[in-house]
C-alpha cells in the first residue's frame, strides 16, 4: 500500500524536521524543504500526489509560507495546507488564503489530529 505524501517546509532545518519526523510518526512519508521551490524540485513528479503541505509562516527575508506555497499548490490542488506560526496575523492570512492555520509549538498530537480530519 503506498504511503501518503507529505511537504514540510520551514526555513529552520531543526523545526523542519522536527514536524517531519511528527509526520513519518503518523504514517506518511514526507519532503523537507526550506521554500516551495526547493520542495518543487525534490518531488519532481511526485508532486501532483502530495496530500498535506505544512508551511512555517515566516520563511526568513520576508517571505511568508501563505505565499511561498502558491506554486506547490497550483501543481497539488488536493493538497491540505497547514500553517505553522507564532506570528501575530499569520491566522487571519491562513484563513484568507483557504489555509488551516496551527500555533507554534505545535505538540504531534494536534498535528497528527489535523493530518487524520482530511
Amino acid at each position: 500500500m503506498t504511503r501518503p505524501l507529505a511537504v514540510v517546509i520551514d526555513d529552520d532545518p531543526q523545526a523542519a524536521e522536527a514536524v517531519g519526523l511528527t509526520v513519518r510518526d503518523w504514517g506518511a512519508d514526507v519532503i523537507v524543504a526550506a521554500n516551495a521551490a526547493e520542495a518543487l524540485a525534490l518531488l519532481g513528479r511526485k508532486a501532483r500526489v502530495v496530500s498535506w503541505i505544512i508551511t512555517d509562516y515566516e520563511l526568513g527575508a520576508g517571505v511568508k509560507g501563505v505565499d511561498d506555497v502558491q506554486s506547490l499548490r497550483a501543481v497539488a490542488p488536493n493538497a491540505r495546507i497547514l500553517v505553522l506560526s507564532g506570528a501575530r496575523g499569520s491566522g487571519d492570512a491562513a484563513a484568507r488564503a483557504g489555509f488551516d492555520n496551527m500555533s507554534k509549538p505545535a505538540n504531534a498530537a494536534h498535528i497528527h489530529a489535523w493530518l487524520a480530519s482530511g
